[in-house]
């Protein structure tokens, strides 16, 4: 699958294939509504043909970009015509590629024939057939470009484009001519650019059996007829499952199961998740999104035929591929009782297995901008030996396009190498990526615990830890540790995550802003403490004052940023239940244990008071004679909150161990999801 909402130029007149882009394969990651790519001078590249999908020239698509393609009742803008209803061996057919009316026109195009695969929308599933010759009507100085891609069939099997000017096409008239072997029903398959907003893909012919009949190989696009099994998982399948909780008796609501085939040296794939409209699985010798070989399946966006896709993405590039070596894929998709815009929702169960060899080797074109040519990449991925890690991806297709989405949650990812010629293990996904794991509890750990325990000890603990420790009081140190130790892990995890996005991103920008507003306060706390006036001067009430409000305002503003990171929609929901829950125990408390200790502080002080208002008026004598001294109009000394022992070490204790333990099970939460 490919990840894109796609676009085409009027300006340009070009088709593309996905180019390198800020964005990676839909199905393992964050989807934005726009790509970035580079136009050909000279009509679309080789591997074009194979997932027929136009760009735009290095921009960002309009948000009113539309695909008018057939499934869009009234819209359908372009058909293909053949002049047989059958072929054989060696035949010549014309194909036409026309508007539905004379005065309809488009700017580029791009065709090929391939098998008609059991009514599967995916035309990669088989080589592309026989060769074109094409003329095109008035109005087009410059015949069309022929060219051949990677697929068995011979020179020009897919044809299209090849002017860069402003002239428009009105028909395409091309001679096909059959290949040489009896390929089974065919189909013709086109797209075509109308202008910048608009394009049209699967533009389909009817199916045109062959007279001899049915081709003697089979496709292998069988419904699959029951859901995949976790029996054997650890004994003599390899098994990824999630979530952690369940086990190979239930419970799990997403799964690749690898079964070794060592008669046929192949391996048996067998996938299932909870998703809308497709599912994915990648092997890559990392869980990053890149350098993964990838399969797909789920729904076509008219939801009416399944889809199978192969590709690679290589250098942050998508390539999609045509696999020979694949066979025995089947699909299963079992409705829910929803859509993702209504509530309950109950997404579809999607089933997919394929057999793929244990070592596979397959080739992609890829496109060089300086040569403007493509060259030809063999690439090797082993399964046997140290394994590859297994990535899964769910998500739903862009609305009113055949085109893959943006994802619905983070991919899951194994935490090891699956090895399946070897150690049969059962391991579990994580659904968090470690940047953001580790990013996650580095930050945690300051603002959930250390920050507000410096706090609480600062404001709270003066008359408590007065014992010296170097030259300073224990409150005091264990202030400033807690304080500047914690800033700093909160500062490793805030420039972690940032070199390891390499960007800033869109998607969680509010959370950024919170988080950058926090960790600034922060820092201004931590230089105005350095610099501090000295106690007893006169502007050291104020800067105490400051100082405290200051740091309270940082830690509101990372609460807020921990809430928002924490409850992201594209977390999955087992994560983002458990997250609310110790967040929500983790305000509540905070919010109780300040206000509790203020009070303590306020009775303390108000008892302070009262007593030296009593023990000035009376002397403590035998005849408790009112005081000579109180009969005086002397005022009153100042009482201060920090001078008293309102909050014993007990609570300290208690406070710290109560936040410590709710980060932790933050932590824990993070890092089991």
């Amino acid at each position: 699958g490919i990840a894109a909402i796609i676009q085409a130029s009027r300006l340009c007149h070009y088709l593309l294939v996905p180019m390198c882009t800020a964005t990676l394969f839909a199905i393992f990651v964050s989807v934005v509504a726009a790509v970035f790519v580079d136009a050909f001078p000279s009509g679309p590249p080789a591997f074009a043909c194979l997932n027929q999908q136009p760009f735009h020239s290095k921009g960002k698509m309009p948000v009113d970009a539309m695909n008018m393609y057939p499934g869009i009742a009234g819209k359908e803008q372009f058909s293909i015509s053949v002049s047989k209803t059958n072929w054989s061996v060696g035949d010549t057919l014309t194909v036409t590629l026309a508007g539905v009316s004379s005065s309809t026109k488009f700017a580029g195009f791009i065709m090929k024939a391939v098998r008609a695969s059991n009514g599967y929308t995916n035309t990669n599933l088989g080589p592309l057939l026989g060769s074109f010759a094409c003329s095109t009507s008035a109005g087009m100085t410059v015949p069309p470009r022929h060219f051949s891609v990677y697929a068995p069939g011979g020179e020009n099997n897919c044809v299209g484009h090849s002017t860069a000017g402003k002239d428009m096409y009105s028909s395409v008239t091309c001679s096909w001519t059959a290949p040489a072997t009896n390929e089974g029903p065919i189909m013709f398959s086109a797209t075509v650019v109308i202008e910048f907003e608009k394009y049209q893909t699967e533009i389909q012919s009817a199916i045109i059996p062959n007279s001899a009949g049915p081709a003697s190989f089979s496709l292998g696009n069988d419904t699959l007829q029951s859901m995949p099994t976790m029996f054997g998982c650890g004994s003599t399948k390899t098994c990824a499952l999630y979530p952690p909780s369940c086990d190979t008796r239930g419970g799990c609501r997403y799964g690749v199961l690898i079964t070794p085939m060592p008669a046929s040296n192949q391996l048996l794939f067998e996938i299932f998740g909870h998703t809308f409209d497709w599912l994915a699985v990648g092997l890559g010798d990392s869980d990053e999104m890149d350098k993964l070989e990838v399969f797909s399946c789920g729904y076509n966006s008219k939801r009416s035929k399944i889809r199978l896709d192969f590709g690679i993405v290589a250098d942050k590039c998508v390539f999609p591929l045509y696999r020979s070596d694949i066979t025995d894929m089947k699909t299963r998709i079992d409705l829910g009782t929803g859509d993702a815009a209504s509530l309950p929702v109950q997404p579809n169960r999607i089933s997919c297995q394929f057999v793929r060899p244990v070592d596979a080797t397959f080739s992609y074109y890829k496109y060089n901008m300086s040569s403007k040519s493509s060259s030809l990449i063999s690439v090797t991925r082993k399964m046997s030996g140290e394994g590859k890690f297994v990535i899964l991806g769910q998500g739903m297709n862009l609305a009113n396009t055949p085109n893959i989405g943006k994802h619905t949650h983070l991919p899951l990812r194994s935490p090891v190498r699956l090895t399946p010629m070897g150690n049969k293990a059962t391991v579990y996904f994580s659904g968090i990526e470690a940047k953001v794991q580790t990013h996650g509890t580095l930050m945690t750990t300051f603002w959930l615990f250390l920050c507000g325990l410096s706090i609480v000890v600062a404001r709270h603990s003066r008359p408590v830890l007065t014992q010296k420790l170097v030259k300073k009081q224990l409150w005091f140190l264990i202030h400033v540790c807690a304080m500047v130790i914690g800033y700093v892990i909160a500062l490793a995890g805030f420039i972690y995550i940032l070199v390891k996005q390499g960007e800033w991103e869109t998607d969680s920008q509010v959370h950024g802003i919170f988080g950058v507003i926090g960790m600034s306060l922060g820092l201004i706390n931590i230089i105005a403490g350095i610099f501090r006036p000295h106690p007893g001067t006169k502007h050291r009430s104020i800067f105490n004052r400051l100082h405290r409000w200051n740091g309270l305002l940082a830690m509101a503003f990372a609460t807020v940023a921990i809430w928002l990171g924490a409850t992201f929609e594209s977390l999955r929901p087992e994560f983002r239940f458990w997250a609310v829950i110790v967040l929500a125990i983790y305000t509540g408390m905070q919010i109780i244990a300040m206000i509790l200790f203020e009070c303590l502080r306020i009775r303390a002080v108000r008892n302070k008071k009262l007593e030296g208002a009593i023990s000035r008026r009376f002397e403590l004598t035998d005849k408790s004679t009112e005081s000579v001294a109180a009969t005086n109009s002397e005022p009153e000394p100042k009482i201060k909150g920090k001078q008293l022992e309102h909050v014993s070490e007990g609570w300290l204790v208690a406070y710290a161990c109560v936040f410590l333990a709710l980060a932790a099970a933050f932590w824990a939460g993070l890092w089991m999801h």
